[in-house]
């Protein structure tokens, strides 16, 4: 049994409010209030007010934004030398990869040890899968140009 009121209209000071004025949802409010409560979030995480809701991102943003920067300037930390070294490799063999000197056993080495971008094979038909590779066969040094212009 649900007991409840059934309003129709409301008369206040004058004023006639219908039924559709006057119906709001069950979970309007609550989502409001969430949404409210994201954005004050995401506004102090941006303006940098410490409190101990956002101190958590608030070290994670300068987390990021500090390896980014170190990054960019090629100042190298125990955190960003992976990145640095990647980065320093893939701009040698893009170098490389353009000079007319490529008698380099060593940089012939990483060339062709660079993997070729491949697609997935299909589990299920394994005869076509041999047939595209056939079709599709790339080599070294144009697998190296196209990373080179991805990072030069």
């Amino acid at each position: 049994m649900t007991v409840g009121m059934d309003l129709r209209a409301v008369f206040e000071e004058g004023l006639i409010y219908k039924k559709e004025v006057l119906d709001i949802p069950a979970d309007y409010y609550t989502g409001m209030m969430a949404l409210a409560s994201n954005n004050a979030m995401a506004l102090a995480v941006t303006a940098a007010y410490p409190t101990p809701e956002t101190i958590g991102p608030l070290f994670a943003k300068a987390q990021r934004e500090a390896l980014g920067l170190s990054v960019t300037a090629a100042f190298p930390t125990k955190g960003n030398i992976n990145i640095l070294l990647a980065k320093a490799e893939a701009n040698m063999l893009a170098i490389a990869n353009r000079s007319s000197e490529k008698d380099d056993e060593r940089v012939k080495q990483r060339m062709l040890s660079t993997p070729a971008p491949s697609k997935p094979a299909e589990a299920s038909k394994p005869t076509e899968v041999k047939e595209e590779k056939k079709e599709e066969k790339v080599s070294e040094e144009d697998a190296a140009a196209g990373l080179g212009a991805l990072f030069g």
